[in-house]
């Protein structure tokens, strides 16, 4: 038989990381270039794992791979050379500096998947 908990919570503390300074793109690649996009989605993590400032998220679809990279800061280091080489199919979010919130507004605010489908309130 379990016993109830017993301990009470007398504070809470919440610690942010602030993040004035970002930096991001969202580019559309083709899979009939799988390799290079592999390897260069390979160069990134292997960057990604001496610097924590450096981040990325990809999809992987049936025939494109989407791909946001992310850097905490605005003096982007050269961990996104290997990706620059790769022909894209779309640019979904060209390179941009700001805020994560400004770089979030502007996505949604371009994005069709967004506007189509999300009921987003006006964020200008």
């Amino acid at each position: 038989m379990l016993s109830p908990p017993t301990g009470i919570v007398t504070r809470f503390d919440l610690y942010t990381n602030h993040n004035h300074r970002a930096w991001s793109t969202l580019k559309v690649y083709s899979a009939i270039d799988v390799i290079q996009v592999m390897s260069a989605i390979i160069s990134v993590q292997k960057a990604m794992e001496e610097n924590d400032k450096i981040s990325s998220v990809v999809s992987v679809l049936k025939d494109m791979f989407v791909a946001c990279f992310l850097y905490k800061g605005w003096n982007v280091p050269n961990a996104f050379e290997a990706v620059d080489s790769i022909p894209t199919m779309a640019i979904l979010m060209p390179e941009t500096r700001g805020t994560q919130q400004s770089m979030g507004r502007q996505c949604c605010s371009e994005c069709e998947v967004c506007k189509s489908c999300c009921d987003l309130p006006d964020i200008h």
